[in-house]
């Protein structure tokens, strides 16, 4: 499969092993373990309120912003976006000084779609965008101050 990993000066597209991305088979219990679930998401292949160019789970910046000030004061936090899809939260963040951030999903279409969200200047100055696997992030230990996930668990728990 083709990734993106987009470091802080360039967007250079990337190939993974399959299986450093897990394996997508049927057995996942639901759709929502299914690496083809999230891409057909992210490529409009299906109809449904997740298509949509942006969309953030549960609630958006405004209503998480005072909660994540309160935990992560520091603008200077490196950050883990975990799952990111198409939602528009990490650029509220970034544009509002949180500019250390790492970002992930499971699906390539995701991160295409987020490297259109954040736009070259952003991922030229800070952002980090990575097709990997929750389950096996080709990540060090300890690299980040704090993380932000709006329902990754909850799909992982699911499937």
């Amino acid at each position: 499969p083709r990734s993106y990993f987009s470091m802080r000066h360039a967007a250079v597209p990337v190939v993974m092993p399959d299986n450093e991305l897990g394996q997508d088979t049927n057995s996942a219990a639901t759709k929502y373990g299914r690496k083809k679930f999230w891409d057909s998401i992210y490529d409009d292949e299906i109809d449904g309120e997740y298509a949509a160019e942006e969309y953030s789970w549960y609630c958006g910046w405004p209503e998480l912003r005072p909660f994540w000030e309160e935990f992560v004061p520091s603008r200077a936090s490196r950050v883990l976006v975990v799952g990111c899809g198409n939602d528009i939260c990490p650029v509220r963040m970034f544009d509002e000084g949180w500019t250390d951030l790492t970002a992930f999903d499971f699906s390539a279409a995701g991160i295409a779609r987020m490297e259109d969200l954040f736009g070259e200047r952003r991922l030229r100055d800070g952002v980090t965008l990575l097709q990997a696997d929750a389950r096996a992030l080709p990540l060090p230990d300890s690299a980040f101050d704090a993380s932000l996930d709006k329902g990754t668990l909850d799909t992982i728990f699911i499937s």
